[in-house]
This record gives C-alpha cells, structure tokens and sequence, in this order.
C-alpha cells in the first residue's frame, strides 16, 4: 500500500490539532485510515494517487477530497486511542499533574463532528468520481464502483430525495443493511426490467418505473430499520443510533411500545402503497391503494422522540 499520508503536516493542512502531535503520534493511524477509505473507492485508486501523487489538475482535486476524510480518520482514530495509554500497567488515563483529561460529552461533540466531517467528504468525493469516470478508470473498473452502480439508490442525495436524512452519507451508510434486505423484494418484483431501470438512457415509463422503485425501496428500508431500532424518526429527521448521540442539553425518552408499533405500521402501509403503484407500472395496470395507505396515518403529524 502506498500512503497518501507521510507527514503530520499533510494531515495538518486538512484538518487543525494541537501543535504538539507529532509523527509519531498520527503516522499509526495512516494506514487503518487509507484502508477503511478504499472500502468506498478501491484500493487502486488510493494506490495509486499515495505513489504519483497530484501530476495533473484533476488529480489535484482529487487529492484534495481524499484529503478531508483521510485528515479527519487519522485525528478520530488517535483521538479514541489516545484517550487512555497502554502501559505495563494496564489501561491509564492520559490526565497529567498540569492537565486533565476531556469531559465525556466533548469527546462526544468532536467525535461526532470528525465524523461527519469523515461521511460528508466521501459523499463529495464519490460524487466527483461519479462525474469523472473516463478520468479515473481506477475506479471505474473497481468493484466498490461496480456494487454502487448495482444499487437502485446508491447515494444518500438520491435517498434524500424521498424521505429527508439530510444528504448524511453517514445516516445512508447505517441504514445500509436494512436497505440491502428490503431491496431483494424490489428487485424481485422488477425482474428482467431491472437491467433496463439501471442504465443511463431512461424512457419516461421507465423513469416512472424507477421513481416508485425508489420510494418502495425507501420506506421499506426505514419501516426495517425501526424494527430493527437502528434509527430513530423525530421532528428534526433521522437520528442514527449508536452513532449520533444527543448532547447533554438535549433530553429525550423512550417511545412507548404503542407508539413504535403505529410507526412501524405507518411505514408498512406506505410500502404497500408505494409497491401497489410499483406493479401497476410493471404490469400496466391501474392501482388503488387504500385511504389508509395513501397517508390516512393517525401518527404523520405526530413527532416520535429518540429511544
């Protein structure tokens, strides 16, 4: 693996720390950093860029989008070992005589924001690559490009389009699983029309095809995923769970079991529906979902708070 990063100061330009962190420090985190970030480009492509570097503008600017999630990886992976030191002795705080150790809920606050920092720079960056595949075939050619095409919603903006995560790349990264399982339904009823829903040169039928595929698939994903508690739906979004912790101003209780249950049920009428609509384009036939699955929900106005 050829590193992108080799120096604190390139970690530096990207993202601010304290004066005192040395190479020593960071480099660990170098390579642990590179690799979860070829999880979403490829290795190749990384490879390659650690061992020319920029040599051309576009390169150039690809470097720079590497560089924020890279930059934010490397501090959040330092930061959640540099919390304690292992020593002879075990696990030891890293409170000095001359200085204390972070309060719990700032090592939250920042953690959460090298976080975002890390997904909102992948989505910028899988974007640009999106755009510019002829100039990169690195990626073009790999399969982590291959299994994001593959996808009917591959993105978090495309996701937000139906249902509002606020383009997280984050929040679209922890609904993944339950996407994937609810997609096999979806992919099942399109068939051998899914090939054609997947192209660049789309009819106005099969536009249609796919905006209700899409839609199915996005609250079949949702209605999963609060079965499974990995999200929480409140009056300001998606709150993910074990990641987006609320700060400590921020109090919230637990919904009853009544009102998951009315949550749950809501979501599954308007996969019905949103399914219903989906044959109906498949097969040419008209559909006629019920008042209740056309969004007769007693609890669409009814905020439901984290648990």
């Amino acid at each position: 693996m050829n590193l992108i990063f080799n120096s604190v100061e390139q970690v530096r330009s990207f993202v601010n720390f304290s004066g005192d962190v040395g190479h020593e420090q960071l480099s660990p985190s170098f390579r642990p950093a590179q690799r979860f970030l070829s999880t979403f480009v490829g290795n190749q492509l990384l490879d390659q860029l650690g061992e020319n570097g920029a040599t051309n503008p576009d390169e150039e600017e690809l470097l720079n989008l590497v560089g924020v999630p890279m930059a934010a990886l490397v501090l959040l992976r330092y930061a959640s070992l540099n919390t304690a030191r292992i020593t002879d002795l075990g696990l030891m705080r890293t409170q000095t005589a001359d200085t204390n150790d972070a309060f719990e809920w700032q090592v939250d606050r920042m953690t959460r924001s090298l976080q975002n920092t890390i997904f909102d720079g992948i989505e910028q960056l899988l974007e640009f690559l999106a755009q510019n595949l002829d100039t990169f075939p690195a990626y073009k050619e790999s399969e982590e490009y291959k299994q994001e095409k593959s996808k009917l919603i591959p993105s978090a903006a495309i996701f937000n389009r139906y249902y509002n995560i606020k383009s997280s790349r984050l929040i679209f990264s922890t609904l993944a699983a339950s996407m994937r399982t609810a997609e096999s339904s979806v992919r099942r009823m399109l068939g051998d029309k899914l090939t054609g829903l997947l192209g660049t040169s789309l009819t106005d039928k099969q536009a249609d095809q796919l905006d209700a595929a899409r839609r199915a698939l996005v609250y079949l994903t949702v209605a999963r995923a609060l079965r499974e508690r990995l999200v929480s739906i409140t009056e300001d979004g998606v709150q993910v769970l074990a990641i987006s912790q609320s700060l400590t101003t921020n109090y919230r209780s637990a919904p009853s079991d009544k009102s998951l249950e009315r949550s749950i049920t809501y979501f599954d009428e308007q996969s019905s529906r949103f399914l219903s609509e989906l044959a109906g384009l498949i097969n040419d036939t008209p559909s006629n979902p019920s008042p209740e699955a056309s969004g007769g929900s007693p609890i669409i106005n009814r905020p439901i708070v984290s648990f």
